[in-house]
Protein backbone atom coordinates (compact mmCIF):
# COMPACT_ATOMS: atom_id res chain seq x y z
CA UNK A 1 0.00 0.00 0.00
CA UNK A 2 1.27 3.27 -1.04
CA UNK A 3 2.42 5.80 2.18
CA UNK A 4 0.55 8.57 2.18
CA UNK A 5 -2.70 6.01 1.40
CA UNK A 6 -1.80 3.72 4.82
CA UNK A 7 -1.37 6.63 6.55
CA UNK A 8 -5.03 8.63 5.79
CA UNK A 9 -6.75 4.68 6.42
CA UNK A 10 -4.46 4.41 9.63
CA UNK A 11 -5.68 7.34 10.99
CA UNK A 12 -9.73 6.51 9.90
CA UNK A 13 -9.00 3.39 11.77
CA UNK A 14 -7.99 4.74 14.62
CA UNK A 15 -11.00 7.00 14.53
CA UNK A 16 -13.02 4.13 14.22
CA UNK A 17 -11.71 1.77 16.67
CA UNK A 18 -11.78 4.95 19.19
CA UNK A 19 -15.31 5.28 18.38
CA UNK A 20 -15.96 2.17 19.13
CA UNK A 21 -14.48 1.85 22.39
CA UNK A 22 -16.37 5.01 23.69
CA UNK A 23 -19.18 3.10 22.94
CA UNK A 24 -18.80 -0.13 24.50
CA UNK A 25 -17.32 2.13 27.74
CA UNK A 26 -20.45 4.78 28.07
CA UNK A 27 -23.27 1.83 27.37
CA UNK A 28 -24.97 1.04 30.34
CA UNK A 29 -24.37 -2.80 31.13
CA UNK A 30 -27.46 -4.75 29.86
CA UNK A 31 -28.00 -6.29 32.81
CA UNK A 32 -32.39 -5.44 34.52
CA UNK A 33 -33.51 -7.30 37.31
CA UNK A 34 -36.96 -8.09 37.94
CA UNK A 35 -36.55 -6.97 41.48
CA UNK A 36 -38.22 -3.58 42.99
CA UNK A 37 -35.48 -1.06 44.01
CA UNK A 38 -34.54 -1.16 47.68
CA UNK A 39 -34.86 2.53 49.04
CA UNK A 40 -31.15 4.18 48.58
CA UNK A 41 -29.33 6.16 51.01
CA UNK A 42 -27.95 9.42 50.01
CA UNK A 43 -24.60 7.90 49.69
CA UNK A 44 -25.74 5.05 47.50
CA UNK A 45 -28.06 7.39 45.44
CA UNK A 46 -24.70 9.66 44.49
CA UNK A 47 -22.21 6.46 44.10
CA UNK A 48 -25.34 5.71 41.32
CA UNK A 49 -25.26 9.05 39.89
CA UNK A 50 -21.52 9.66 39.49
CA UNK A 51 -19.49 7.06 41.06
CA UNK A 52 -17.04 7.42 44.05
CA UNK A 53 -16.14 10.91 43.11
CA UNK A 54 -19.69 12.21 43.85
CA UNK A 55 -19.68 10.08 46.87
CA UNK A 56 -16.79 12.03 48.09
CA UNK A 57 -18.34 15.27 46.87
CA UNK A 58 -21.81 14.58 48.72
CA UNK A 59 -19.75 14.21 52.05
CA UNK A 60 -17.74 17.33 50.84
CA UNK A 61 -21.20 18.98 50.43
CA UNK A 62 -22.93 18.05 53.87
CA UNK A 63 -19.42 18.75 56.18
CA UNK A 64 -19.19 22.41 54.49
CA UNK A 65 -22.96 22.51 55.51
CA UNK A 66 -22.63 21.50 59.06
CA UNK A 67 -19.61 24.27 58.97
CA UNK A 68 -17.06 21.74 59.45
CA UNK A 69 -15.51 22.26 56.29
CA UNK A 70 -14.70 25.52 54.50
CA UNK A 71 -12.74 26.04 51.24
CA UNK A 72 -9.70 28.03 51.52
CA UNK A 73 -7.51 29.51 48.72
CA UNK A 74 -7.32 27.96 45.31
CA UNK A 75 -10.72 25.69 46.54
CA UNK A 76 -8.01 24.05 49.02
CA UNK A 77 -10.08 22.45 51.99
CA UNK A 78 -9.72 23.57 55.52
CA UNK A 79 -11.17 21.33 58.40
CA UNK A 80 -12.97 22.87 61.25
CA UNK A 81 -13.59 21.81 64.63
CA UNK A 82 -16.18 19.14 64.60
CA UNK A 83 -16.64 15.30 63.62
CA UNK A 84 -18.01 14.03 60.55
CA UNK A 85 -21.94 12.69 61.23
CA UNK A 86 -21.11 9.31 59.10
CA UNK A 87 -18.16 6.58 57.92
CA UNK A 88 -17.44 8.59 54.39
CA UNK A 89 -17.75 11.58 56.29
CA UNK A 90 -14.97 10.90 58.97
CA UNK A 91 -12.60 9.49 56.19
CA UNK A 92 -13.13 13.06 53.82
CA UNK A 93 -12.22 14.74 57.33
CA UNK A 94 -9.30 12.88 58.23
CA UNK A 95 -8.05 13.02 54.74
CA UNK A 96 -8.03 16.78 54.64
CA UNK A 97 -6.80 16.80 58.39
CA UNK A 98 -3.38 14.84 57.28
CA UNK A 99 -1.94 18.65 55.49
CA UNK A 100 -2.23 17.44 52.38
CA UNK A 101 -3.23 19.97 49.48
CA UNK A 102 -6.77 18.60 49.24
CA UNK A 103 -9.00 20.11 46.34
CA UNK A 104 -12.13 18.58 46.01
CA UNK A 105 -11.07 16.44 42.85
CA UNK A 106 -7.58 15.58 45.06
CA UNK A 107 -9.47 14.09 47.65
CA UNK A 108 -12.22 12.47 45.49
CA UNK A 109 -9.01 10.59 44.02
CA UNK A 110 -6.98 9.87 47.21
CA UNK A 111 -10.61 8.43 48.66
CA UNK A 112 -11.83 6.38 45.63
CA UNK A 113 -10.51 3.12 47.02
CA UNK A 114 -11.06 3.87 50.40
CA UNK A 115 -13.25 0.87 52.33
CA UNK A 116 -16.37 3.15 53.57
CA UNK A 117 -16.59 4.37 49.42
CA UNK A 118 -15.32 1.23 48.11
CA UNK A 119 -18.12 -0.24 50.32
CA UNK A 120 -20.85 1.78 49.24
CA UNK A 121 -20.37 0.65 45.54
CA UNK A 122 -20.02 -3.36 46.60
CA UNK A 123 -23.41 -2.20 47.89
CA UNK A 124 -24.42 -1.22 44.56
CA UNK A 125 -23.51 -3.99 42.85
CA UNK A 126 -25.13 -6.51 45.24
CA UNK A 127 -28.30 -5.09 44.48
CA UNK A 128 -27.97 -5.48 40.12
CA UNK A 129 -27.76 -1.17 40.29
CA UNK A 130 -24.15 -1.64 39.17
CA UNK A 131 -21.78 -4.18 37.17
CA UNK A 132 -19.22 -6.28 39.26
CA UNK A 133 -15.65 -5.44 39.00
CA UNK A 134 -15.16 -8.42 37.02
CA UNK A 135 -17.63 -7.28 34.45
CA UNK A 136 -16.37 -3.78 33.63
CA UNK A 137 -12.94 -5.00 33.06
CA UNK A 138 -14.40 -7.53 30.69
CA UNK A 139 -15.94 -4.86 28.75
CA UNK A 140 -12.56 -2.30 28.70
CA UNK A 141 -10.79 -5.53 27.63
CA UNK A 142 -13.64 -6.08 24.59
CA UNK A 143 -13.75 -2.03 24.09
CA UNK A 144 -9.66 -1.75 23.62
CA UNK A 145 -8.88 -5.09 21.83
CA UNK A 146 -9.60 -2.97 18.48
CA UNK A 147 -8.02 0.11 19.77
CA UNK A 148 -4.96 -2.16 20.65
CA UNK A 149 -4.83 -4.19 17.48
CA UNK A 150 -4.65 -0.87 15.19
CA UNK A 151 -1.79 0.01 17.39
CA UNK A 152 0.14 -3.46 16.64
CA UNK A 153 -0.32 -2.46 13.09
CA UNK A 154 1.24 -0.01 13.28
CA UNK A 155 4.49 -1.10 15.03
CA UNK A 156 5.34 -3.48 12.34
CA UNK A 157 4.34 -1.25 9.82
CA UNK A 158 7.27 0.70 11.64
CA UNK A 159 9.51 -1.90 11.95
CA UNK A 160 9.08 -2.63 8.01
CA UNK A 161 9.98 0.61 6.84
CA UNK A 162 12.60 1.06 9.01
CA UNK A 163 14.50 -2.34 8.18
CA UNK A 164 13.53 -1.42 4.33
CA UNK A 165 14.64 2.05 4.35
CA UNK A 166 11.66 2.86 2.50
CA UNK A 167 10.20 7.13 3.05
CA UNK A 168 7.70 7.74 4.60
CA UNK A 169 9.24 6.21 7.89
CA UNK A 170 8.31 9.52 9.66
CA UNK A 171 4.52 9.57 8.87
CA UNK A 172 4.06 6.39 9.66
CA UNK A 173 5.69 6.58 13.54
CA UNK A 174 3.96 10.02 14.08
CA UNK A 175 0.61 8.09 13.26
CA UNK A 176 1.88 5.41 15.07
CA UNK A 177 2.17 7.36 18.12
CA UNK A 178 -0.99 9.05 17.35
CA UNK A 179 -2.68 5.53 18.07
CA UNK A 180 -0.78 5.18 21.13
CA UNK A 181 -1.90 8.30 22.99
CA UNK A 182 -5.77 7.50 21.70
CA UNK A 183 -4.92 3.94 23.23
CA UNK A 184 -3.38 5.48 26.91
CA UNK A 185 -5.90 8.19 26.90
CA UNK A 186 -8.98 5.51 26.56
CA UNK A 187 -7.69 3.22 29.03
CA UNK A 188 -7.90 5.20 31.22
CA UNK A 189 -11.16 6.63 31.17
CA UNK A 190 -13.46 4.51 33.63
CA UNK A 191 -16.02 2.44 31.96
CA UNK A 192 -19.65 3.19 32.95
CA UNK A 193 -21.25 0.51 35.75
CA UNK A 194 -24.44 1.63 35.80
CA UNK A 195 -26.73 -1.38 34.53
CA UNK A 196 -29.90 -1.36 32.68
CA UNK A 197 -31.53 -1.47 35.91
CA UNK A 198 -29.74 1.28 37.75
CA UNK A 199 -30.32 3.19 35.18
CA UNK A 200 -34.12 2.85 35.42
CA UNK A 201 -33.78 3.72 39.06
CA UNK A 202 -31.48 6.64 38.77
CA UNK A 203 -34.35 8.19 36.63
CA UNK A 204 -36.93 7.60 38.33
CA UNK A 205 -34.93 9.11 41.55
CA UNK A 206 -34.82 11.93 39.76
CA UNK A 207 -37.83 12.53 38.59
CA UNK A 208 -39.32 11.80 42.05
CA UNK A 209 -37.18 14.34 43.57
CA UNK A 210 -37.46 16.69 40.78
CA UNK A 211 -41.55 16.87 41.74
CA UNK A 212 -40.61 18.13 45.25
CA UNK A 213 -41.75 21.71 45.91
CA UNK A 214 -37.94 21.72 47.38
CA UNK A 215 -35.02 19.70 47.19
CA UNK A 216 -32.52 19.45 49.79
CA UNK A 217 -28.73 20.10 49.45
CA UNK A 218 -27.44 16.64 50.03
CA UNK A 219 -29.53 15.22 47.15
CA UNK A 220 -28.84 18.32 45.04
CA UNK A 221 -25.22 17.49 45.20
CA UNK A 222 -26.08 13.36 45.16
CA UNK A 223 -27.93 13.81 41.84
CA UNK A 224 -25.83 16.30 40.30
CA UNK A 225 -22.62 17.11 42.41
CA UNK A 226 -21.48 19.80 43.92
CA UNK A 227 -22.48 22.55 40.95
CA UNK A 228 -25.65 21.45 42.39
CA UNK A 229 -25.03 22.65 45.53
CA UNK A 230 -27.65 25.55 46.29
CA UNK A 231 -24.55 28.08 48.01
CA UNK A 232 -23.56 30.12 45.43
CA UNK A 233 -19.45 30.26 47.28
CA UNK A 234 -19.52 26.04 46.87
CA UNK A 235 -20.29 26.75 43.18
CA UNK A 236 -18.17 29.69 42.43
CA UNK A 237 -15.22 27.95 44.35
CA UNK A 238 -15.66 24.59 41.71
CA UNK A 239 -13.57 25.82 38.90
CA UNK A 240 -10.30 26.55 41.14
CA UNK A 241 -11.42 23.57 43.37
CA UNK A 242 -10.32 20.74 40.72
Amino acid sequence: MDGINFVVGYVLAVVATLQWARVVLRRPVPLRSDRAAAPLTVDELACLAGGTARVVEAAVGRLFDAGTLRFGPAGVLRAAAGDGAGRVEAAVLAEVRRGSHSTVAALAHRLAHHREVAAISARLAELGLLAGVELTRARRRIALLPLAFVTLVGVARVVVQALTGRELLLQAAVSLGFAAVVLVAVAWRPAARRTRFGEDVLTQARRRIGLRDSVSAAESVALYGLLGHPDPQVRGVLPIAV
